[in-house]
C-alpha cells in the first residue's frame, strides 16, 4: 500500500506528461471562469466558486511558496499560516538555539532535508527533518542503537509521511521515551503525530506545532473518490493512534478544516485542552509526592491546606 504523507508541493501523476497537466489547468480555469462569469450574470455570491477554484487550482491560484513563510505566533481568531514541506519557516532567532546533538542552531536548511537522528547527551536525541516514506525504518535503526539509554526526542520537523509518523510515535511508546518540542520549534504537518507518542510531552515558548489535512497519493492523485477514500482511511488511523496514546480526538478537527496547503497552528491553551501535553509517570508521581508533603507540612502546623479549585 503506498505511503499516507501529509501534502505538499509533489510531482505530477504517473502517467500524465507536463503538456497534458498544462492543459488540464488551463481547462480547469476556463471552466472555473465561466462558473465566475455566470454567477455574476445571474447575480448570485460567486465567492463559493472562486474558493473552489483556489483549492483545485492552489499551484496556480495560490502558488506553494519556497521561501521563508511567515510564522507569527497563533492568536485567537488568528492561527492559520501557509505552509509547504520545502519552504522554511520564519521563525525567531532562525529556530531552537540548541538540540541535542548539533554544535549551535541546526540552520533552516535542515528543515527542509530529510529527517537525520542525532543523540545528544543525558538521554536526549533530536529528530530533525522532513518525515519522508522510509524515516520511520531509520527511526527504527536508530532506536536499536541506542538500547534503552534514549529517554527524549526533541523534534523540529515540518512533517511528511503520515504513516511513517504514526510508526515512530508507537515506537517511543513502546519504548517508553518522552517528547519535545523546543523554544522556538517547528513540529507541523504529521510531525504532531510523533509528538503524541510521547511517554511526557512538552512543548517550549514560544513553538508552532500545527496541523492541517492529509492525503493517500494513488496513481489518480487528486480525483474525488480517491480524495474520500484516502481521506477516510487516513482519518481512521490518525485517530486511532491519538486516543491510543491519550491525545483527545477532537484534537483533530482543525486538521480536517484546514487545506493541504496551510496550517492551524494551536495555541497555547488549546495543546493543555487537547491533552498534546502530558507528564511523565515520574513527573506525576514527583507531583504526587510534593502534594503529599506539602499536606503534612500543613497539618503539622495546624493550618488548612489550600487546594487549587477543580
Amino acid at each position: 500500500m503506498a505511503g499516507l504523507v501529509s501534502p505538499g508541493p509533489g510531482t505530477p501523476p504517473a502517467g500524465k506528461s507536463r503538456l497534458q497537466k498544462a492543459e488540464d489547468t488551463v481547462l480547469r480555469l476556463v471552466f472555473f471562469g465561466l462558473l465566475v462569469g455566470a454567477a455574476v450574470v445571474l447575480g448570485t455570491d460567486a465567492r463559493p466558486a472562486i474558493e473552489a477554484a483556489r483549492q483545485s487550482l492552489p499551484e496556480v491560484l495560490s502558488p506553494a511558496p519556497t521561501g521563508p513563510v511567515p510564522m507569527p505566533p497563533a492568536e485567537p481568531g488568528d492561527q492559520v499560516r501557509r505552509y509547504s514541506p520545502v519552504a522554511v519557516p520564519d521563525l525567531p532567532q532562525d529556530g531552537p538555539e540548541a538540540l541535542p546533538g548539533y554544535v549551535g542552531r541546526p540552520g533552516r536548511e535542515a528543515l527542509v532535508e530529510a529527517m537525520e537522528f542525532r543523540r545528544g547527551t543525558e538521554g536526549r536525541a533530536s529528530a530533525v527533518g522532513r518525515i519522508d516514506v522510509g524515516s520511520a525504518s531509520a527511526f527504527a535503526e536508530f532506536l536499536e542503537s541506542q538500547g534503552d539509554e534514549l529517554q527524549v526526542l526533541v523534534l523540529h520537523s515540518p512533517g511528511g509521511s503520515v504513516r511513517d509518523a504514526i510508526e515512530m510515535a508507537r515506537a517511543l511508546r513502546e519504548k517508553g521515551i518522552a517528547t519535545e518540542v523546543p523554544a522556538n520549534g517547528y513540529c507541523a504537518s504529521s510531525c504532531p503525530l510523533v509528538f503524541a507518542g510521547g511517554t511526557a510531552r512538552h512543548v517550549g515558548e514560544p513553538a508552532w506545532v500545527g496541523v492541517h489535512q492529509a492525503f493517500a497519493p494513488g496513481e489518480r492523485e487528486g480525483t474525488v473518490a480517491d480524495g474520500l477514500a484516502g481521506g477516510q482511511e487516513i482519518s481512521a488511523e490518525v485517530l486511532a493512534l491519538l486516543v491510543d496514546m491519550g491525545v483527545d480526538a477532537a484534537a483533530w478537527i482543525p486538521a480536517m478544516r484546514t487545506p493541504k496547503d496551510r496550517l492551524y497552528v494551536y495555541r497555547r491553551e488549546e495543546l493543555d485542552q487537547y491533552g498534546w501535553l502530558a507528564e511523565g509517570e515520574d513527573e506525576a508521581a514527583a507531583a504526587e509526592e510534593q502534594a503529599g508533603i506539602s499536606s503534612e507540612e500543613a497539618e503539622a502546623s495546624g493550618e488548612p491546606e489550600v487546594r487549587s479549585p477543580n
